[in-house]
């Protein structure tokens, strides 16, 4: 889209250019496509960029909730983790048989859980947070 009609002028400068990079050209439908070439006005120009530059901010604001949403959700072995030990409560848990049952090392599995709750396994589960 151009703001202006195009010429021969712009034509056979756009054409030694493609050239130039070694493409292969058809000159006559070049030609006639050239020309063919839409026209905006200045109105309708302005109002593309605002219309792009409201799309940007919108996709940069989705892009940034994503995130954000990616940042704090919780992988699905501590998802896993979490039911086991609700459906294990009444039961005397160790780290080591959470760990195994998410197939998780239990050095691992305290430092992602640790990362997901904000607490150790042992500080919840000494204080009974999943007991009844």
């Amino acid at each position: 889209m151009l703001l202006h009609q195009p010429d021969d002028r712009q034509l056979a400068r756009t054409t030694r250019q493609l050239l130039k990079f070694g493409a292969e050209v058809d000159l006559k439908r070049l030609e006639e496509k050239f020309f063919q070439t839409r026209v905006l006005t200045l109105k309708q120009h302005e109002s593309i960029v605002r219309l792009l530059a409201i799309f940007a901010q919108h996709l940069a604001a989705l892009s940034n909730q994503l995130a954000v949403q990616e940042e704090h959700s919780e992988s699905p072995q501590i998802t896993r983790a979490r039911s086991f030990i609700t459906e294990h409560q009444d039961e005397d848990l160790s780290l080591d048989h959470v760990a195994k049952a998410v197939n998780m090392s239990a050095f691992y599995f305290c430092k992602m859980f640790k990362k997901a709750t904000g607490m150790t396994f042992t500080t919840i589960w000494r204080a009974s947070a999943w007991r009844k």
